[in-house]
């Protein structure tokens, strides 16, 4: 069966999960769920990742002088999910 881009459920980005599809040969519940993955480990705010990678830095025993050096050496590393813009912020970006 031909995967279409229409097929997938409400919130997915279903371009995303096509080329998953067509390029990898994925199975297209396995790639729904790749993405939706990847969505959910990027689609934290700063505060929420530093919050909770601080919180799994401590279960290991790090000390909070270590762990503050830690985040900020991943933190270049990571894309944070943006925050909402309303229509005069989105049309500032565009126009200036």
């Amino acid at each position: 069966m031909q995967y279409q881009a229409e097929d997938e459920v409400p919130g997915t980005d279903r371009h995303l999960v096509l080329r998953l599809v067509e390029t990898y040969g994925l199975d297209p519940v396995l790639a729904e769920r790749v993405v939706e993955e990847t969505m959910l480990a990027y689609g934290d705010t700063v505060e929420e990742w530093v919050r909770s990678r601080h919180i799994r830095l401590q279960r290991q025993g790090l000390s909070n002088e270590t762990i503050y050096h830690i985040i900020s050496r991943e933190m270049p590393q990571r894309r944070f999910g943006a925050e909402p813009l309303s229509l005069r912020q989105i049309r500032r970006l565009i126009y200036g």
